[in-house]
């Protein structure tokens, strides 16, 4: 039986400079498709993403080499996929 490759994990604090990329990379990989309002669709505030990284809300998908590729954020008040690279 094979082994996946990815796997979900609490995003680390020191990860923050990735799921910003993760979450950029994301955009403008859908962008054009009609799936969001493109003009409402902005990054997480910084202070905000940290906040949300220290809560534990912040979840990861990591490669084999432990490198994250996607991300779920989520807080009391929400939730967003925000894509995998």
């Amino acid at each position: 039986m094979a082994t996946d490759p990815y796997r979900l994990r609490i995003a680390r604090p020191d990860e923050r400079d990735r799921i910003q990329e993760i979450e950029d990379l994301a955009g403008t990989r859908f962008a054009g498709l009609g799936l969001i309002d493109e003009s409402l669709d902005v990054g997480f505030p910084t202070a905000e993403l940290d906040r949300l990284i220290r809560a534990g809300q912040v979840w990861v998908a990591c490669d084999a080499a432990d490198r994250a590729v996607g991300v779920v954020i989520g807080g009391r008040d929400t939730l967003r996929p925000c894509g995998f690279w």
